[in-house]
């Protein structure tokens, strides 16, 4: 009954894998026809741009510095929760 069950598995996980492999293939391509084939690492090719290929490291520290870091929000509710004065009772 084991190999029955497994051959069984077997076949649905190929048939999973096929019907997922044609729908992200289905999706491609319909972006590809609404939006074109634009690259972002193509010169000129997302929204203008240049490519991200050129840039320094001092470049793209500059653009990783402005990417909000997980728990920023919350520091900053805290801190605008805190008390001004620093009394102790």
């Amino acid at each position: 009954m084991a190999a029955s069950r497994g051959a069984g598995m077997a076949a649905a996980c190929v048939g999973a894998i096929a019907l997922s492999a044609s729908g992200m293939a289905a999706s491609a391509g319909d972006a590809r026809a609404k939006e074109g084939s634009a690259s972002m690492h193509k010169p000129g090719m997302a929204n203008g741009e240049q490519s991200d290929k050129a840039m320094s490291s001092t470049d793209v520290s500059h653009i990783a510095g402005r990417v909000p870091r997980p728990g920023d929000r919350m520091r900053a509710a805290m801190r605008s929760q805190a008390p001004l004065t620093n009394e102790r009772a």
